[in-house]
């Protein structure tokens, strides 16, 4: 888990070793009951998991996350 402040986009992630997938996790809290989340969060996360489309692309997610929670739990997952 990493709901920190400057996250790129990521509450949490679970890799998948036996099936070789990665689980990516957003969540989103609304306290106003006559609010709805609507479609930019999905928009945004749908940007966010570009961010795992290639090695090249996790890399770059990596440097401009520097030493953040997610940084560090995609470095600790390798």
């Amino acid at each position: 888990m990493c709901d920190k402040s400057n996250d790129k986009g990521i509450d949490g992630i679970w890799v998948n070793e036996e099936d070789e997938s990665i689980i990516v996790f957003q969540s989103k809290l609304i306290d106003n009951p006559s609010k709805t989340t609507g479609d930019a969060g999905l928009r945004q996360f749908a940007g966010a998991l570009l961010q795992f489309n290639s090695v090249e692309a996790l890399s770059a997610m990596i440097n401009a996350a520097g030493m953040t929670p997610v940084a560090a739990l995609v470095r600790r997952l390798d």
